[in-house]
């Protein structure tokens, strides 16, 4: 997969991560929010994250935690910034924790053997018990999104740290064949997938290279309803195509028969490219919706759910 990996570039940014920094504490001043720069050591590693805190932030308030996962070769603060969720959490009140991955990647499934290399399900368990000591979130509403490389690793996420990742939301981004193949999924888990039809990395339609690869968007879907149990029945709705000028419009499909009262929701944004749907910034990988803002779409989705047994804890990682 180095044609994915490190050829064609789901985000490319010239700035860097101080300056995006800058303008997002800027931004959020006047509100009284912040964004804090924070590490942890795992793996014998120093490893970054950045934390958001809505306006008026309170360890007294139990608040529930996003994670926001970068695309390849971004960083947290980029993703920040493309994202625009921190201003989504600062309206809806939780908090958002943007990790920075190793070399700007996330370990989503392409090693082989599967469980080789970077352990990032244990990085990313290991910020939640962080948080949970500094932050006193709610271990039963914490969540997972990520845009390219990020939505690879939210899938990841779903299938191997269930116990704690109440709901995943992916962004142009699906799970690796191996991922799949793997995939350790003990409990039913709301899965949000956007993508695009004119997605030029990220495929719609997946890609295979001999025995690596990641599923096509259909099989993404109808891989995360059998592991739901829900029906194959879907509700289409055909969103109004509110900018016109955008090349693309939205389709909202979701599965909302499944087990234990779970969801799968794709919006399928036909005509759209590799981009979040109304970033702040277009880039030259196909059109960026603006029909909806995905950070609220995927917020509206994630605050329905939560698990009573999803604060269990993993085994102490180092």
């Amino acid at each position: 997969m180095n044609a994915y990996n490190n050829t064609n570039k789901p985000f490319q940014a010239g700035l860097k991560k101080g300056i995006f920094l800058v303008l997002v504490l800027c931004l959020h001043a006047g509100l009284f929010a912040q964004t804090l720069l924070d590490s942890i050591s795992f793996g014998g590693v120093m490893r970054d994250f950045l934390v958001h805190l809505p306006p008026g932030f309170s360890n007294s308030q139990h608040l529930p935690l996003v994670f926001n996962l970068h695309g390849t070769p971004s960083d947290a603060g980029q993703e920040e910034f493309y994202s625009r969720m921190s201003i989504t959490a600062d309206t809806n009140n939780f908090i958002v924790v943007y990790p920075d991955g190793l070399g700007n990647q996330w370990n989503v499934g392409f090693n082989s053997p599967y469980a080789s290399g970077v352990d990032d399900v244990g990085f990313i368990s290991k910020i939640i018990d962080t948080m949970a000591q500094l932050y006193n979130i709610d271990l039963t509403r914490v969540y997972s999104c990520g845009m390219s490389d990020g939505g690879f690793m939210s899938h990841r996420l779903a299938c191997e740290l269930e116990n704690r990742i109440v709901a995943i939301a992916a962004v142009s981004g699906l799970p690796t064949d191996s991922t799949a193949f793997h995939c350790t999924h003990t409990r039913n888990i709301p899965v949000m997938q956007i993508h695009g039809t004119a997605d030029p990395l990220v495929p719609y339609a997946g890609f295979q290279s001999g025995d690596t690869g990641f599923y096509s968007v259909e099989q993404t879907i109808d891989f995360w309803l059998n592991k739901d149990q829900c029906s194959f029945v879907s509700d289409t709705t055909f969103l109004p195509d509110i900018n016109t000028y955008d090349s693309s419009t939205v389709q909202k499909i979701h599965y909302g028969s499944c087990g234990s009262s779970t969801e799968v929701l794709f919006y399928k944004i036909i005509g759209g490219g590799h981009s979040w749907p109304d970033a702040p910034l277009d880039y030259i990988y196909g059109p960026t919706n603006r029909d909806i803002d995905a950070s609220q779409e995927i917020w509206n989705f994630f605050k329905q759910f939560s698990n009573v047994a999803a604060g269990i804890t993993e085994p102490a990682q180092t």
